[in-house]
């Protein structure tokens, strides 16, 4: 022993020695702890994970009807257009008029798409009532499901036009439409193109 060193005490020596292992035993005993306080809070109603369902895709359905080919009711994608749906339908036939029809028009879930022959008026009949000329909705003729599908029109506007026709009388201009409760020149601007009166 160097001179001047102190030998540590015999008690100090045996504390060193074990020192090692009990940090290991201290270790794995809150490791178990943890484990455990785990275990009893996903059985406990603690902290739940919840895996992302995958959403299913609406099936979209519109009627081809008319002058096409193969007439039928066909399954499209959103943001399918009028002419995506005549393909589908294996085209119009010779003698169809398509003219009067925008083509270009997105297909609605429900929607009855008429192809005229030529010299026949272009009537489609859209959600069970409305005569429409290319998908222009006739004010006297349509259902308040139909009005629904204008631009802006909802469930409480589209009853409001079904009532004011019911009680007031036929439209005979689309400027009327000022008179129902709840429209405005902004919704009548809106849905002016999509309208007609017969």
């Amino acid at each position: 022993m160097v001179q001047g060193q102190q030998e540590p005490p015999q008690g100090a020596r045996g504390i060193d020695r074990w020192m090692p292992l009990v940090l290991v035993l201290l270790f794995l005993l809150a490791l178990v702890g943890g484990v455990a306080l785990l275990v009893q809070r996903g059985n406990g109603g603690g902290v739940e994970v919840v895996l992302p369902q995958p959403t299913a895709t609406p099936v979209l359905k519109a009627y081809a009807a008319g002058a096409v080919s193969r007439p039928g009711v066909y399954t499209f994608s959103d943001g399918d257009r009028l002419d995506d749906l005549l393909r589908m339908a294996g085209g119009p036939l010779d003698d169809a008029d398509a003219s009067g029809l925008n083509l270009a028009l997105r297909l609605r879930d429900e929607g009855h798409y008429y192809v005229p022959t030529v010299g026949e008026t272009p009537l489609v009949t859209s959600h069970g009532g409305a005569s429409v000329a290319g998908d222009v909705i006739d004010l006297n003729a349509a259902t308040a499901h139909d009005f629904e599908t204008l631009p802006g029109i909802g469930a409480v506007k589209a009853q409001a036009i079904v009532e004011h026709r019911e009680t007031v009388g036929r439209f005979t201009a689309v400027e009327e439409l000022l008179q129902v409760a709840g429209i405005g020149p902004a919704t009548l601007n809106a849905i002016h193109d999509h309208v007609i009166v017969r």
